[in-house]
């Protein structure tokens, strides 16, 4: 129907399939986009929008809205590069205002690039910043043709934070040295096989990197993690990926980093129905009787801070 009055849909997504719902708000168009996928997709985004609005990206997860610095117009249409996360979704809202300075393309080393984590396009104020984790020559082009060259330099390589850490179980009071991240699962004591509750990771580095942006990488991990570097909370990570933006927090020199880490209460159980009744550890044990079939199904589950943990500095310029 839609084709027979040539009205173009009002969002496809270009190379994979993103469920979408749309919504009509008094001051904006707003279009709530979800990855059913178990991992990131990369795609371009097909919108139904008149002139002179501009796309925000809200984060549901944080948040946290941002500008969108790189799309382009085509016969009543805005396309933009987009990401998603394993199972990730995002709010696209679309407002009626001064289009600030954007991108229509960018090209790294003579190559034409879409959605990448291997930059960035910020805006502060009325100037817009170039954040790249890989070097190379990229080049903005904006939708009136007007070109900007930023050469972004070797970077040092990714910390690598997977060693030497210090555990303390905290419902145990014990500590732990683990040179090498493993599942507590397969730690000889038993105590610690089966225990359930959080876990408070440890250890100090030297950073020389910059301080502009620091993206902090823990890999995998089981099943939520609070991270604080320097005494000041950075973030809490329930998702992949579990990335976070540590510039703030870090500072030339040593720094401590903390990650406490909670696994599910699925082990003590599992733990418990081996156990006597007068040495479990659950009070409550006969409301939960009903799981001991899935505990023989499955055993205990993996459960930690499996890594890698990476800590990778980026390069910052301002585009001008």
């Amino acid at each position: 129907m839609l084709a027979a009055v040539a009205c173009p849909p009002a969002f496809a997504a270009d190379g994979t399939s993103i469920l979408f719902i749309q919504r009509h708000a008094d001051d904006a168009e707003l279009f709530f986009l979800f990855n059913q996928a178990k991992k990131e997709v990369n795609f371009t985004g097909r919108f139904r929008a008149p002139a002179g609005i501009v796309p925000e990206l809200w984060d549901p997860t944080t948040g946290l809205r941002k500008v969108v610095l790189i799309y382009r117009h085509r016969a009543g249409m805005v396309e933009m590069p987009m990401q998603l996360d394993p199972r990730g979704s995002v709010f696209v809202a679309f407002r009626i205002g001064p289009a600030l300075e954007h991108w229509s393309s960018i090209s790294k080393d003579g190559n034409p690039v879409e959605a990448s984590r291997d930059f960035e396009i910020v805006r502060s104020q009325e100037n817009s910043s170039l954040i790249a984790w890989v070097p190379g020559n990229y080049e903005l082009t904006s939708e009136s043709g007007k070109k900007r060259t930023v050469d972004v330099p070797s970077l040092p390589p990714a910390l690598d934070l997977s060693t030497g850490w210090e555990l303390t179980f905290e419902g145990l009071g014990r500590k732990q040295i683990l040179e090498r991240l493993v599942s507590w699962t397969t730690l000889p004591e038993e105590e610690f096989k089966c225990y359930s509750g959080a876990v408070t990771y440890r250890k100090h580095f030297t950073w020389t990197g910059s301080l502009a942006r620091a993206d902090f990488d823990l890999g995998q991990l089981k099943n939520i993690a609070e991270v604080t570097v320097n005494g000041k909370p950075a973030g809490l990570l329930w998702k992949p990926p579990y990335r976070l933006d540590l510039a703030s927090a870090l500072k030339f020199g040593e720094n401590e980093l903390v990650v406490r880490v909670t696994n599910l209460l699925v082990n003590r159980i599992t733990g418990d129905f081996a156990l006597p009744a007068e040495q479990r550890h659950i009070l409550a044990f006969g409301a939960i009787e009903q799981y001991r079939a899935g505990a023989e199904r499955d055993g205990l589950l993996p459960s930690e801070l499996f890594g890698p943990v990476t800590l990778r500095p980026a390069f910052e310029t301002p585009i001008k």
